[in-house]
């Protein structure tokens, strides 16, 4: 069975709904997760990246500027 769920976004997606289904378990999410940008900085980090170069990847990806 597939539910509606509504993105940080706005965006409505369809997802899986979690088996088995019951009054006490409706079988849905409630939560989709964090925004996928939500620990770039600490995986740029990791891969050594220099710090310039982590604040410009943020202000492009997420939604302050444009390419």
């Amino acid at each position: 069975m597939l539910h509606f769920a509504t993105l940080l976004d706005g965006w409505a997606v369809k997802v899986p709904g979690i088996a088995p289904e019951s009054s006490v378990f409706p079988g849905r999410s409630d939560w989709l997760g964090q925004r996928l940008d939500a620990r770039a900085d600490q995986v740029l980090r990791k891969l050594a990246y220099a710090p310039e170069a982590i604040a410009v990847s943020a202000w492009f990806e997420g939604g302050r500027g444009e390419v």
